[in-house]
């Protein structure tokens, strides 16, 4: 996002942004856990998953996103902010 596109975003696009880049970092932490959790495995006696390594309980779902469209949208917004800056 460019200076330009962050002062002339809304506080709800700016939350949109926040959100969207919070899905992607935990969506990379997940996948590095659950490498580590198959390197890890090839050597241990117990099984280890990827959620115990992150410290959570959620369960079997491993990628998970914002909201149904979520991602969509914000890109969409953001090509039109492009489309109005240039």
């Amino acid at each position: 996002m460019s200076l330009g596109q962050f002062w002339s975003s809304t506080p709800r696009e700016l939350w949109i942004a926040a959100q969207a880049y919070n899905s992607r970092a935990e969506n990379q932490q997940r996948l590095l856990a659950w490498h580590a959790a198959n390197i890890m495995n090839m050597w241990s006696k117990r099984r280890i998953r990827p959620d115990q390594l992150m410290g959570k309980k959620s369960g079997p779902q491993f990628m998970r996103g914002g909201g149904p469209g979520e991602q969509r949208r914000f890109e969409e917004h953001m090509r039109q902010l492009k489309e109005k800056n240039d």
